[in-house]
């Protein structure tokens, strides 16, 4: 069970109590700031749970531990891409009736390898051993990152025998990381000293930005991380859980190589893998495809690990809603819908006079120029 109430600072994890759930918009239970590891030493690491609550649904949901990317030197739990928040990826797994984890851990220059890596598999450990205090499933948890989140994610796939072996960090004995039920990797660095070598060849162009890559993935490397015992295309062996690999073509950032030499390395292993490539740089910018990415993910998963609405009756479910195709609107597009929602606001109105209610337009001194404005009264 939890502990409710916080403990002297020498116990570690078990000095913070942890607060009552509370119900988010969706009506899901939300755990906030659950201290999963207190390493002495080192600041606290958190996590925030959102447990779906859905009365046609009996069993306990499976779990999304999200790893957050970054570099490896930036990000937290509390902030994804915009583009993914754009796409209101946390809602759409709760709606998919996917529990969520959002996890912070130590970074880079906090930690050398495995440090990082050893908190993801910490917050792993964690989430089952409360599974029933969070009211989820223990059998079906899914490590999901993007980025560096997902490189971290991908070493959940080594066993703890493998993974002290790395670096002599072995898992918690009384909390050893379970094997996820499925690791889902979004544009994820695999083998690193490909990664130098690819990013130092792209630095001989004299492009600013290429060098600049180069310079800090140079530093990162120089923070004491062994780059073939942080490659997960080196690590994995036949015991890995089953992996989905989704990559935008044009990223420049992290090659799409990357994960393609992975999913051939997989399929070397007879480990059950996907792979999907949509178009888009890192984060699938300049693009549409970070719909049909959560979707293709969503939809492994449902695959692998187990649809949650799979037993409720058709009846129950009601309609399917269409899929957003998720493309960009076109001025033209722009204009009609505004034009038809002044059109319904002309209809719904009329006039738009309120009995009791003036109306009148004027201008206000902005720092660009004048600002048209209407003041309603009273």
């Amino acid at each position: 069970m939890f502990n409710r109430v916080s403990g002297p600072s020498a116990l570690g994890r078990d000095a913070f109590g942890v607060a009552r759930p509370h119900t988010g918009e969706f009506g899901e239970l939300v755990f906030d700031s659950l201290v999963y590891s207190a390493p002495d030493g080192w600041r606290p690491l958190f996590m925030d749970v959102r447990v779906p609550s859905d009365p046609r649904v009996d069993s306990p949901p499976p779990l999304v531990l999200w790893v957050h990317g970054g570099s490896w030197v930036h990000g937290s739990r509390k902030r994804r891409p915009v583009d993914v928040e754009r796409a209101w990826f946390i809602e759409r797994l709760l709606l998919a009736g996917y529990a969520v984890a959002s996890i912070d851990y130590r970074l880079a220059r906090e930690v050398p390898f495995p440090g990082p890596a050893a908190d993801v598999r910490a917050a792993l450990a964690f989430v089952h051993t409360h599974a029933g205090d969070l009211g989820i499933n223990a059998d079906k948890l899914v490590v999901w990152g993007e980025s560096a989140g997902a490189h971290l994610g991908l070493l959940t796939g080594a066993s703890s025998e493998r993974f002290a072996a790395l670096g002599g960090a072995a898992d918690h004995p009384g909390e050893p990381a379970p094997k996820p039920a499925a690791i889902v990797d979004w544009y994820g660095p695999a083998d690193l000293p490909r990664m130098l070598a690819t990013s130092a060849e792209a630095a001989l162009g004299g492009n600013p930005e290429a060098l600049r890559q180069h310079a800090d993935f140079e530093q990162f490397l120089s923070m004491g991380w062994d780059a073939d015992a942080a490659s997960p295309e080196r690590v994995l062996q036949g015991d890995c859980p089953p992996v989905l690999l989704v990559h935008g073509t044009g990223d420049t950032m992290v090659p799409v190589g990357e994960s393609r030499a992975l999913a051939e390395r997989l399929g070397q292993l007879d480990v059950i893998h996907e792979l999907v490539e949509l178009p888009g740089g890192h984060v699938f910018a300049g693009s549409d495809s970070m719909l049909p990415a959560i979707e293709a993910s969503l939809d492994f998963l449902r695959r692998i690990v187990g649809d949650p609405f799979a037993e409720v009756a058709p009846e129950l479910l009601g309609d399917p809603d269409e899929v957003d195709p998720g493309h960009r609107l076109s001025d033209a597009e722009v204009a009609d819908m505004r034009a038809g929602f002044r059109a319904g606001v002309a209809e719904a109105w009329g006039d738009g006079r309120i009995p009791g209610v003036s109306s009148r337009d004027l201008t206000l001194d902005g720092p660009d120029g004048a600002i048209g404005a209407r003041l309603h009264e009273p």
